[in-house]
């Protein structure tokens, strides 16, 4: 019986941290490509759309006494902690309903985050003492984009990680 139990364990914690490894892959994969194209969006319209950036500004102008690499490191720190939640709660959606990790859905799924980035950034700029000057309206569009971007990565690293053909 123990051995049944600790073989039952053993399988169990190699699925567990399978999946583990496999949603962590999946969201350096998904946010970095988000943060090359919010990058390159940046440049070209010589706009101020980097999502690490902006948190670094926002924790530098409420906590000035912050140094600037660390203000720098909490941003990106952020951001990827960010898109590792985005992940998991993307892979639950894939593992438990009928949306399956796609090109299409990554695309939807993304959209979607991006309205609810939109949102939690719109809060952020409202309640921070002093937001940067940024062109809002147009940063709310790029994170709808930027997200979108961030969904077709996440399901085609998800299924390239999980064998899905």
């Amino acid at each position: 019986m123990i051995c049944i139990g600790i073989f039952f364990l053993t399988k169990h914690k190699k699925n567990v941290m399978n999946n583990f490894f496999k949603i962590v892959l999946t969201s350096v994969a998904a946010t970095s490509a988000m943060t090359a194209f919010s990058y390159a969006v940046s440049e070209k319209k010589n706009k101020q759309f980097r999502e690490p950036a902006l948190l670094r500004d926002l924790l530098k102008r409420v906590a000035p006494q912050t140094t600037d690499s660390k203000a720098e490191v909490a941003g990106w720190t952020l951001h990827y902690g960010v898109g590792l939640l985005f992940t998991a709660a993307y892979s639950e959606v894939w593992k438990n309903t009928e949306m399956s990790p796609s090109m299409m859905n990554g695309t939807l799924i993304g959209s979607a985050s991006g309205i609810a980035g939109a949102a939690v950034w719109k809060t952020v700029f409202n309640v921070h003492p002093n937001p940067p000057k940024i062109d809002y309206t147009r940063y709310y569009l790029h994170l709808i984009a930027a997200h979108a971007v961030f969904g077709i990565t996440a399901a085609v690293a998800y299924k390239l990680l999980d064998g899905r053909r």
